[in-house]
């Protein structure tokens, strides 16, 4: 069996880190609709670059990447998978997933978003869903594969190796875009303040006036590629976790605290129901006033023997399986 990974670019994409875990495996190929040098800082040079590549992808690029993979002839088509995120699907059109469906290969979307998302990878890969028939879905989301019957599989997470032990000398992490949580995040600062808590928040997307309202001290100018973000959080002890109206399925925050061994503050309660929820180290809060900053503060940290239960082998695993079932 063989299995392509269709990533939206190279770089800076959170799922290519969900999923690097997969490089590991000889029988994975990932391709990229988009190069984008990773050497350049410029957000502005990145985006030049990202332009010019689109282009380049829309005429040319993206017949040569189908192509490549009808014609490669390290093993039969049907036994041939492709995986495309939601994001990727962003860039791919009807006529390129019947083309693989024509060649007798299998095409899976990977929904790393929830249904109830307002992005335009879920928009997409909705549109798609009425117009293609995946050979299979799978979800992240619990109620989304219960409601549109999908396959629930929570294994979405890579692990990264640090050279550096982590110091915890800050008692609360925290980045994100600023979305419709400002008055949140303005009463968080307060309470943070009052109970004299060390932080490391950020939030991005914040306009002048936001910013004079909550302190420079709390913005953050350009995105973080997720490597650094995640050096960055080994200098806290607990990872806030802010899980958006509709979704059921966990946050990055939550695979983040487990394999990193740090405690979580969620507004998720449904990661009671997970194998490595610890009452001692997840805390679960409806409003800012549920919050135990004691609690935030101690240096009592966990370590949940996390050993790679979550990383995405397991969907190639999955795969394989019914793969073979049904070639034999």
């Amino acid at each position: 069996m063989k299995y392509y990974v269709i990533s939206i670019s190279n770089y800076g994409i959170i799922s290519n880190y969900m999923l690097e875990d997969l490089k590991k495996l000889q029988n994975v190929e990932f391709l990229y609709e988009t190069y984008i040098k990773a050497t350049s800082s410029n957000r502005y040079i990145r985006k030049i670059d990202s332009i010019i590549k689109n282009f380049y992808y829309k005429l040319i690029y993206k017949k040569k990447m189908i192509n490549k993979i009808i014609k490669d002839n390290t093993c039969s088509n049907k036994e041939k998978t492709v995986l495309f995120t939601n994001e990727a699907l962003q860039k791919i059109e009807l006529a390129n997933l019947e083309q693989l469906r024509n060649a007798g290969i299998k095409v899976v979307m990977l929904l790393i978003d929830p249904m109830s998302a307002n992005y335009p990878s879920v928009s997409v890969a909705k549109s798609l869903m009425e117009q293609f028939k995946f050979d299979e879905i799978i979800t992240f989301d619990p109620i989304d594969a219960k409601e549109y019957g999908f396959k629930y599989q929570n294994t979405l997470y890579s692990t990264f190796k640090f050279d550096t032990k982590a110091s915890n000398e800050k008692d609360l992490f925290y980045l994100g875009c600023v979305k419709d949580r400002f008055d949140m995040m303005l009463n968080l600062k307060n309470m943070i303040k009052d109970n004299q808590v060390n932080v490391d928040v950020k939030l991005l997307g914040l306009n002048q006036n936001q910013i004079n309202q909550i302190g420079e001290e709390y913005s953050m100018n350009t995105y973080l590629p997720y490597d650094e973000m995640l050096r960055r959080m080994q200098s806290s002890k607990c990872i806030l976790d802010i899980t958006q109206k509709g979704q059921s399925g966990v946050t990055l925050r939550y695979y983040e605290a487990i394999v990193y061994n740090k405690k979580l503050l969620t507004n998720n309660e449904n990661i009671k129901k997970l194998p490595f929820y610890d009452e001692r180290y997840m805390k679960f809060y409806t409003n800012l006033g549920d919050i135990d900053w004691d609690w935030v503060k101690n240096d009592d940290m966990p370590n949940y023997k996390y050993n790679n239960e979550y990383s995405p082998i397991h969907i190639i695993e999955t795969l394989e399986v019914n793969d073979e079932k049904e070639i034999s």
